[in-house]
């Protein structure tokens, strides 16, 4: 990756940010997940999701500030955000203050806040809440993003005079789901794209953040993915290697290793890695081959390494999903035994926001 250097930028202050929990942020009685891409010393993120249940990332590429950071949070990657590579859909919150200033590859003149957040926005789940800080006539760099993927969004100018300084201004909003997405209309994303376009344009004609909010936002819970999520890093945190794979994403990875005469090297690295996870079984559609696959898989590992797989589908329901029932029956016995079933609840937090109408753009 050419030009991935962290720019020299404001961060917005912890004094200005502790609006954010008290007002604006409502956090789950379960667990969440939270993630400061750009975090910085950490103290802007911990004072935002301070009293909430929430499983606190990072990252950051200084390396003081990295160290510092973990004072406070405690899972702290020290690294180029842009080289970081995240599972999609596993936040229910992202605080984003990346840095202002032009990106330093050769011929590229894309700013740095459309860059960051091009590459995080995908880790938050559908209706996971974006509080993204930066100053006001970025706003249309940004405006492609925060038209298609965001809705409810609400943009204020900050008056401390640090933020003042930076014309920095806070969009809140709750990223859209595949199927909000497919019913926006190009129309919608033009008009929303123009109402940010004025903004950048006219500072003054943002509200300044309300000391009472016009809406307040529900951070989505941490369900199956997330708990898969959290076990896998506390394994690596013991000194062992983890394998995260989606479904339908690891079928397709020994179907290519199949094709191109890998299969073998393949099938041996995904059975000694220590933990396998099989996250969304059911989620997709899954190949004729799908049964007969996962349950070699299996089998290899039987009493071996550990594997987790997360589902919504009971598991009365697998044969069914693939099939084969002889084969289920055969992976259910390995799975179960020396296993335990975890469940995580009838209902999605997804489901559970309750937010006003999107107003009108402009």
């Amino acid at each position: 990756m050419t030009g991935t250097v962290r720019a020299s930028g404001h961060r917005f202050v912890p004094h200005e940010s502790r609006w954010v929990p008290d007002r604006f942020l409502l956090f789950p009685d379960a667990p969440s997940s939270a993630i400061d891409p750009c975090v910085g010393d950490g103290a802007a993120f911990e004072v935002i999701t301070t009293g909430a249940k929430v499983f606190r990332y990072g990252i950051e590429l200084d390396a003081y500030w990295a160290q510092e950071a973990r004072q406070r949070i405690p899972n702290i990657v020290q690294g180029s955000t842009l080289e970081v590579q995240c599972a999609v859909e596993c936040f229910g919150l992202s605080y984003l203050n990346p840095p202002y200033d032009f990106t330093l590859g050769p011929g590229d003149s894309r700013r740095t806040e459309q860059m960051f957040l091009g590459h995080t926005y995908r880790w938050l789940k559908p209706a996971g809440i974006l509080v993204l800080v930066i100053p006001s006539e970025r706003l249309a760099e940004c405006s492609q993003i925060l038209a298609s993927q965001f809705r409810d969004a609400r943009v204020y100018r900050l008056e401390t005079p640090e933020c003042v300084r930076y014309k920095q201004v806070v969009v809140i909003g709750a990223r859209r789901s595949r199927r909000e997405k497919e019913r926006l209309t190009d129309g919608d994303i033009t008009r929303a794209r123009l109402y940010y376009a004025t903004l950048a344009g006219n500072s003054s004609q943002i509200p300044v953040l309300p000391s009472e909010p016009e809406a307040r936002y529900q951070v989505p819970g941490s369900g199956k993915s997330h708990l898969a999520q959290a076990i896998g890093h506390a394994v690596i945190q013991q000194g062992y290697r983890v394998f995260y794979r989606e479904t339908h994403g690891l079928l397709e990875e020994i179907a290519d290793a199949t094709l191109d005469g890998t299969r073998k090297e393949c099938l041996e690295s995904l059975t000694t890695v220590p933990l396998l996870i099989i996250d969304d079984f059911g989620m997709r559609k899954l190949p004729l081959t799908a049964a007969e696959e996962l349950l070699e898989l299996i089998m290899r590992r039987y009493e071996r390494a550990s594997t987790l797989v997360t589902s919504n589908r009971p598991v009365e329901d697998w044969g069914k999903l693939l099939g084969d029932a002889a084969a289920v029956s055969a992976m259910l016995d390995r799975l179960l035994h020396h296993g335990h079933l975890l469940k995580c609840g009838p209902r999605s937090w997804r489901t559970k926001t309750d937010l006003p109408a999107e107003p009108a753009a402009g």
